[in-house]
């Protein structure tokens, strides 16, 4: 893991207390796409999981969250944007 956080600044994201977990950890994870410039095998060593886990996660970013939502209107418009990785 050491070779991979060397290569990247420290960026920061902030979520709310009482936010719903798998809200969080989807956060989380598009965020450390986005500071590995999308490379999944990156973003997999830095979180610790495995590629396949963030693949899989992905795949279900794509299904609503809760009844009546898309993948990321959940976000209120305080959270940052994250991009989406397919």
């Amino acid at each position: 893991m050491g070779s991979v956080s060397r290569h990247l600044s420290s960026p920061a994201i902030n979520i709310k207390v009482g936010t719903r977990l798998d809200l969080a950890e989807r956060l989380l994870i598009l965020a450390t796409l986005d500071a590995c410039e999308g490379n999944k095998s990156a973003a997999a060593e830095l979180l610790g999981i495995s590629l396949k886990t963030v693949y899989n996660k992905l795949r279900s970013y794509q299904e609503p969250v809760a009844p009546g939502l898309a993948p990321l209107d959940a976000f209120d418009e305080e959270t940052p944007e994250v991009p989406r990785y397919p």
